[in-house]
Order: structure tokens, then sequence, then C-alpha cells
């Protein structure tokens, strides 16, 4: 029988390196455990949650002599840790920086086993708020009907009024009517339904909704439609229990900022929406002149990191499910060197980092230059200056001598200015492949469209090069000659491995099977024919280099009433 011990709110130690227990609990847990510990002894724990076990370890900490009448009892793990991953997957949502974040509670229980277990309090709404994301993610969102849903849904339930299906449906329809009536689309490559939303039925709006994103949110049993009277939208009624009014400010302000995000991708200046030259004139006439006011606040710096993307996604040769755009004028002060960068999400999201493409615009904004480039922060980090300059050219080298260069110049003749900093000149010895647009001289769209695309050729080359390199060598568990790999690393690796093979799984789903398989290595993924959980294990498989020459991997069919282990 479970016993309840206490309570602890989900804090930043509790994510990275455990918990201290209450005085009052003390006695009871070590009873619970029988064990008992004199100061400065500590014991292996093992505590359940989500139906896993997991390792941890009970501490009595040597106080030094200033406290020394203190006895402090804590449980312990490493951020590294099973358990400490699972704890920040279940808390994904947290904003720990924001500081009118809603707390969240674990519920520590004894079990007859001498065991502990870790209970997440109002689990339901935590499971909501981790499939609704982080503010800063888009992640499961293609499109913007599950938020506008989500928003006129909850500011209805935040108002306590009514949320029928006629009036959640009015309401979805007039936010996007609403959009159409400001002069913005309502939406990018969208539903007829809601391209032409003004002239839609009811019905057809109604429909929609119930398709998607109604769909996609009671399949995850967070809502249902009451009919008891007027057909409603409704709650799970355990997760409608668990939302207090703070819960509901909370999910609105998410919602809002997920939209903010989301539309600040579509609602582009129209004068160069998909107009590659018009953008490049504009930054070779305005940076450097920009540079004389504040950052804070500019719009060439909006324009970069918001409306060049944009253009960019527009020009339909960059797929942004698997492609990640940035650019930047800097942070605090003007950049000598802004940039837009493409990156292959399996291969890298940062500019310190892996190999991408990058737009670079030369100092004094004579030129900019298309360019095939390499992250050198990290290299920096361990490297002297000549040595690092040494590896990104040993690197561009390497990397010219397999790959076809498309017409691209590969020597080092790239000139970003005279007197540049540390930074700006690696971005020049980093360049593998370049071309240069010049004030003036800029080519026509179909040129530039060309160059991208020839580009993004050389990048899907380079990226299914890596991608060959990693199913040749070992698993990510085993040892890397004195080297071993964290539990993250081996995510990371294994996540990279799925995206380069152009697939992508929902957030956790990879972690989630992952520490599955270290907890109890038999697991069994429920879902419908054609969800993706046959070939989600093969390409798991593969990034571990499990396959079937080498006998670690195995297809076995059996008929979907298999109940047996006789197969």
């Amino acid at each position: 029988m479970n016993i309840f011990l206490f309570e602890k709110e989900v804090y930043k130690s509790l994510l990275t390196d455990g918990m201290t227990i209450p005085v009052n609990a003390h006695n009871i847990i070590q009873e619970t455990l029988g064990i008992h510990l004199l100061r400065g002894q500590r014991a292996e724990i093992k505590i359940h949650l989500d139906n896993y076990v997991y390792e941890a370890s009970l501490t009595n900490v040597n106080l030094n002599d200033k406290n020394s009448n203190r006895v402090v009892f804590q449980i312990r793990y490493s951020e590294k840790s099973l358990i400490c991953q699972k704890l920040k997957n279940i808390f994904s949502y947290i904003n720990l920086s924001d500081p009118g974040y809603e707390k969240e509670y674990i519920e520590v229980f004894s079990n007859d086993d001498k065991t502990l277990e870790f209970k997440v309090k109002n689990e339901l709404k935590c499971s909501f708020l981790r499939y609704l994301g982080p503010v800063d993610s888009l992640a499961g969102y293609q499109r913007s009907y599950k938020l506008v849903f989500y928003k006129v849904f909850f500011e209805r339930l935040k108002a306590n009024q009514e949320t029928t299906c006629d009036v959640i449906t009015s309401d979805f329809q007039h936010y996007y009517i609403n959009r159409k009536n400001t002069g913005l689309i309502p939406d990018t490559d969208a539903d007829a339904v809601i391209q032409n939303i003004e002239t839609s039925t009811t019905d057809q709006v109604y429909n929609l909704i119930l398709r998607n994103p109604f769909n996609a949110i009671s399949k995850h049993g967070f809502m249902f439609i009451d009919n008891s009277g007027p057909e409603t939208f409704a709650l799970n009624p355990d997760l409608r229990k668990q939302l207090s009014t703070a819960s509901i400010n909370t999910i609105i302000k998410i919602i809002d900022k997920k939209l903010e995000l989301y539309y600040s991708r579509v609602d582009v200046d129209k004068k160069t929406e998909g107009n590659m030259k018009e953008f490049i004139e504009k930054i070779l006439k305005e940076y450097v002149p920009a540079k004389k006011d504040p950052i804070a606040g500019h719009p060439i710096g909006n324009y970069f990191r918001n409306i060049i993307p944009q253009i960019l996604y527009d020009t339909k040769l960059i797929n942004p499910e698997y492609y990640l755009i940035t650019g930047s004028v800097g942070q605090g002060n003007w950049a000598t060197i802004p940039w837009v960068c493409i990156f292959d999400r399996s291969i890298t999201e940062s500019a310190s980092k892996g190999i991408y493409i990058v737009y670079l615009l030369e100092k004094n904004g004579n030129s900019l230059y298309l360019t095939f480039n390499q992250g050198c922060t990290e290299i920096r980090n361990n490297h002297s200056k000549y040595e690092t300059i040494k590896i990104l050219r040993e690197n561009a080298t390497k990397i010219s001598s397999k790959i076809n260069s498309r017409g691209f110049k590969t020597d080092e003749a790239i000139n970003l200015g005279d007197n540049l900093t540390e930074l700006a000149e690696f971005y020049q010895k980093g360049t593998i492949f370049y071309k240069e647009y010049k004030k003036g001289e800029v080519p026509e769209e179909n040129v530039l469209l060309d160059d991208l695309s020839k580009m993004m050729e050389i990048y899907r080359e380079y990226a299914n090069n890596t991608t060959e390199s990693v199913q040749k060598q070992t698993s990510p568990d085993e040892d890397r000659g004195n080297e071993v790999m964290t539990v993250k690393e081996t995510i990371d690796r294994i996540k990279k491995y799925i995206n380069a093979k152009g697939f992508s799984y929902q957030d956790g789903i990879i972690e989630n099977f992952y520490l599955s398989l270290k907890s109890k290595p038999f697991v069994i993924l429920a879902g419908t024919s054609g969800t993706g959980k046959t070939r989600l294990v093969k390409l798991f498989a593969e990034a571990v280099g499990a396959n079937t020459s080498n006998g670690r991997y195995k297809m076995v069919s059996v008929r979907p009433d298999w109940s047996d282990s006789s197969d």
C-alpha cells in the first residue's frame, strides 16, 4: 500500500540534482527504506516514476560546524541520470526564469517493497501543458488551427462563458475573418475553408474544427463533445478540476505567445515577400547606415530575424520541417558581419558549430556572400586562433574535395573587409563554397533562386555523406575509445540520424522510447496502422548501429491479437 510522505515544489535543483527532505519525514523515510544513516552516510535507493524504476541515493548531509545542530536528508541524482532526464521531460513546459510561472509539485510516497514513488500532482494538467508545449516552440503546429481553437475556447472558459460548438465555431471563424479584414492572410497553404473564411458556411468551419484540431486533441483524452444538452466542447472533467484560474491564464499566455511566433513567419512585408533580389539590395543599402542608430527595436533587426527567413521559406526551396532559418544583427551591439543562416536540423541549429549555409554581409556593406560555411566557436574554445584557422581550412579542403562545387568558388579570396574581429575572420577562413553579390550588380531573381537551389543541393549531399558515416559507426551506448557518450549525447545523435533520414516524431517520443528500453528492454508501441511504429523501431536500430547483417536487428511479424511469447 502506498503511503503519502510529503510533496516538493518543482524547482531548478529538483530538475538537476535532487531534493531536500522535510524534517518531519526524516524518520519515516528511513523506516520505509529499511536503513539508518549517520551524518555523512549515503545509501543507494530505488524510485518508481511512471511505472519505471530509477536509481538515486539518500544522503544524510555532512554539514559544517556552523550548522552542526541541523540534520539534513536529501534524495540525490545527477543531471545526466535517467530519472533526471525523465523529470525534465515531464516538466518541459515550465519556464523557471519566468517569475509568474505556476508552481508544480511532486508527491513522494512509500511502497511496500522498500522503495519510494514519485507522482506528479495534477498529472493530467501537466500532461496537457506538456502537449501544449513551451512558448518558444511550434513543434506539433503545422498550421494555426489548433492554436486558434485553443485561444477562443480558453478565453471563453476564463470568462465563464458557454463553450457550445456553435459559439466556438463562430469565434474561430471570426478570428480569421478579422485577420483578412485587416489585410492579413489567414494562414499559409491553408484549407479552402480558411482561405475563403468569410464565405465559408458554419457547417464547413465546424467540420474543419472536428477534423483538425479537435480530433487531434480528443485523441489524447483532453477534450470531448458533451451531448447532454446543446453540443458543447468540454474538457476532460479531471483536467477541468485541476485547472485553476492561474492555470487558465498561463495557458492563454502560452497560446498568445505561440500565435505571435507563428504569425511572425506569415505576416511579412508584402513588397518583399518571396523577392530575394529586393531583400539583398535592401540590406546592402540599409544595414551599414542603420548602425548609426541604437540597435534596440531597430526595424532592420526585425528584417533580418523575421522577414528574410520568411522570404527564404517562401521560395519553397527550404522545407521548414527539416531546416531552420535564423538571422542576426548582433546582441546589444551591432554585428560587424550580420548573417542569415540555413541550418539542417539533423546537423546543427547553431552558428557556433556544425556545417550550414549562411549569407554574410561584408563589413562596409559593399557585398553580400552566399556561403557554405562552418561553425567555429566550439573549435576556438579548445584551440588557439592559429590552430582554429588551420582546422577550419583543413575541414574546408576535405569537404570541398568530396562535393561538386556546382560553379561556386572554393578559394580563400572571400573578403569581408579590413581589420575584422576574430569571429569575422573565422567566417572568412571557414568558408567552403561561396558566391559574391556586389552592390549595384545584384543578379535577377531567377539567378538568385538557382544559386540557392544549388547550395541546398550541396547541403543535402553533405548531409547524406554525414549520415552514411554515422551508419558505419558503432552503437552510441558503446565506448568510443576512452569516451563514453552521455544519455543526452546518445539521444541527440539518434534524433539527428532519424531527422537526416527525412523523418520526425513528436517531442519526447525518442526520449521516452530510449528510456523505456533502458528501464525494461520490452516495449509495446500502441497506435493504429500507418502511424510510424515499425519505422520508428527500424530507424532507432539503424541509429545505434543495429542491423540484420551484424545480427543486432530482426523484424518478427506477429498477429494483431498476439498475446504470448510463442512467435
